[in-house]
């Protein structure tokens, strides 16, 4: 996700973060983190989902995941969730 969210958002001048941060360093930053507490349990495992009702019942057609993730930064820039560009080029 985040190297998507790089590749679009970098030369508009947000700053993505992309690195890995190593368990141990994650479980002792929540300690003081409330929001990466809610992390820890999800952290190496697999969710299997579904769309397969949507799409037989609804006749839903799912968008691609680049597409997806684009408009939610977008989305998170025009609600004011991102704070502005560097050097944006507007």
């Amino acid at each position: 996700m985040a190297k998507i969210l790089d590749e679009e958002f970098r030369p508009r001048g947000y700053k993505v973060p992309t690195g890995h941060l190593p368990y141990p360093i994650l479980w002792l930053a929540a300690r003081f983190d409330k929001t990466l507490r809610g992390t820890l349990p999800s952290i190496g495992r697999k969710e299997k989902v579904s769309n397969a009702k949507a799409r037989s019942e609804l006749g839903w057609k799912q968008r691609s995941y680049r597409e997806s993730l684009v408009d939610m930064g977008n989305s998170a820039i025009e609600v004011g969730l991102v704070r502005e560009a560097i050097n944006a080029k507007n």
